[in-house]
């Protein structure tokens, strides 16, 4: 596909990317981890590049996959990029196309629910948690951030590249998702609810993780088998929910201690 500079400041902005099945991934690390994964790359932009440069081997490692590169000035690369100090590298991708059944039938780990997260620095950073953590996927409410967001696509590390990610909006959907992979409904709080520990009863588990301001909304508390939460020193407020997620999601560390 050939696509020109001024198609790709358009997929700057959320309604064009949606439009277009297109987002940007930006930054050497992440262009690698782009080219290494099932993702299909259509283009990099790049500058110039010294000969024995990690970008340079970036640049080579998509000639030799087919994929179109072409050379940009360093303006032109600032003009198409959401970061400040871009590396070097912007490669546009077709945005992922998983569905629901994917998330559950991606081998035997959590499934993480994500209702109402707004940040999208959080969604990244749990996306990373939960496929380093080895869950099968993550399933997204409508009023979660939008996936392709060059903060997620960046806090994610490359993840949802690779990890089974859908939006939903049916409750009964995954309702029906649970009960055939023979896991529990657990949903999360800040406060109150059975201990964190109470997870280690399974192996598995489909945890729904709260927006930062309201929490897990009503209409999944009321479904879910149980609530849990991380015990806190007394006086302190709720943990981010990236943090409080990775924490859930690790919980088999636990039981070495």
């Amino acid at each position: 596909m050939k696509i020109g500079l001024k198609r790709v400041r358009e997929l700057l902005r959320k309604e064009n990317r949606k439009a277009l099945g297109l987002f940007l991934v930006e930054g050497v690390r992440l262009v690698e981890e782009a080219l290494a994964s099932p993702l299909s790359v259509e283009c990099v932009f790049h500058v110039e590049a010294d000969p024995d440069s990690r970008l340079a081997r970036v640049v080579e490692t998509a000639e030799s996959d087919g994929i179109p590169t072409r050379g940009i000035t360093q303006k032109e690369l600032d003009a198409i990029c959401d970061t400040r100090t871009p590396q070097g590298v912007v490669a546009v991708a077709r945005t992922p196309t998983w569905t629901e059944g994917d998330v559950w039938k991606s081998g035997t780990g959590d499934v993480v629910v994500v209702d109402n997260v707004r940040d999208p620095g959080n969604l990244g950073t749990l996306l990373r948690s939960a496929e380093a953590a080895g869950a099968r996927g993550a399933l997204l409410t409508a009023g979660t951030v939008e996936l392709t967001n060059p903060k997620v696509v960046r806090g994610s590390m490359g993840a949802f590249f690779r990890l089974p990610v859908s939006y939903t909006d049916s409750i009964d959907d995954v309702l029906r998702g649970v009960r055939n992979a023979g896991i529990p409904l657990v949903a999360t709080s800040s406060h109150g609810g059975e201990p964190a520990s109470l997870l280690l009863k399974w192996d598995a588990v489909a945890l729904v993780l709260g927006g930062e301001a309201e929490g897990v909304t009503r209409d999944w508390t009321r479904v879910c088998d149980c609530t849990v939460s991380l015990a806190q020193k007394r006086g302190t407020d709720s943990l981010n929910v990236a943090v409080a997620g990775s924490i859930f999601l690790f919980r088999h560390l636990w039981r070495i201690v």
